[in-house]
């Protein structure tokens, strides 16, 4: 079995096919054996990227709410293991941000959404050490590879 983080930029690509990227995203969602994880601030920026995508006349208001709706079934079915992010993870997301962009000798660009994510990720891996990472954020991709984590980037394949 599996185990795969999904950054909200390759959630997006499960939802909204003409995203490059979705089929390598698909299978990995689909297998069943597989562990998907993401966090509830994935939740949230998914409702936004949506609502990007709907901005740029690629998606009617009525997809937007059937994908949204498909979205939450496929949450309540589990299809995503819910990595929650309590207060203390504000905290930490912040130190992680002078850690990483401040403090390393190479400070690399790692935004507040990032950080959060970024630590949703480091919390699983402390259970799941073989977890993946799975973004097609470049930035966010180089500081995950940076650090050393295993990296699926859908778009470059």
């Amino acid at each position: 079995m599996s185990k795969y983080f999904f950054d909200t930029n390759a959630l997006v690509k499960y939802y909204y096919q003409y995203e490059l990227g979705s089929e390598v995203v698909n299978p990995l969602i689909q297998d069943e054996a597989n562990k998907c994880f993401i966090s509830n601030w994935g939740i949230i920026e998914f409702h936004s990227a949506l609502g990007r995508i709907v901005r740029g006349n690629k998606l009617t208001k009525k997809q937007f709410y059937k994908l949204i709706s498909r979205f939450r079934a496929d949450t309540d079915a589990k299809v995503f293991i819910l990595e929650n992010i309590p207060k203390l993870y504000i905290k930490k997301a912040s130190n992680l941000i002078i850690k990483i962009g401040v403090e390393r000798k190479k400070g690399l660009n790692l935004s507040s959404g990032d950080s959060i994510q970024l630590l949703a990720f480091e919390e699983l891996r402390k259970r799941f050490p073989d977890i993946c990472m799975v973004t097609s954020d470049k930035v966010f991709g180089n500081i995950c590879s940076e650090l050393g984590y295993s990296l699926i980037d859908p778009e470059n394949l």
